[in-house]
């Protein structure tokens, strides 16, 4: 992991406690008009900052040849936490939150899509090249 992949982890992950902290803070926010301060949005901000964390794991995991299965399981639990993010915009418990921006939720939703597919594509090949290897052991 090179020096600004470390830098942006490590903000990533005061990002995601900073937003933590305020999401557990009993404030007055809620009833104001300061929409990305309510519990609803800090906690989804949250979700994404985990995310993008995660993505920089994927990366150095993809080019230290780490195994497949972890790979697709970095990329499945990486999908959900796009998915919490979403339903967390979108909820409207406990407290409506406005209307978030479509374009937010679009990038969301394309970076939910990604990591389903490599998912399934690093385990769609692990299943091809396991039964490659099998097929080859066994006749010939």
């Amino acid at each position: 992991m090179d020096q600004s992949q470390k830098e942006a982890f490590k903000s990533l992950s005061k990002a995601a406690g900073a937003f933590e902290t305020l999401s557990e803070k009993e404030t007055t926010l809620e009833k104001d008009s300061l929409c990305d301060l309510r519990k609803g949005v800090t906690k989804a901000l949250k979700e994404i900052c985990l995310a993008e964390g995660q993505c920089i794991t994927i990366e150095r995991a993809e080019s230290g040849n780490q195994t497949p299965s972890l790979i697709s399981s970095l990329c499945h639990d990486t999908s959900m936490k796009f998915q919490n993010a979403i339903d967390l915009l979108t909820s409207p418990n406990p407290v409506p939150n406005p209307s978030p921006n479509p374009k937010l939720l679009e990038y969301l939703n394309f970076k939910k899509k990604v990591h389903i597919y490599i998912c399934l594509f690093v385990c769609l090949f692990f299943l091809f090249h396991f039964f490659f290897q099998y097929f080859l052991n066994k006749y010939f």
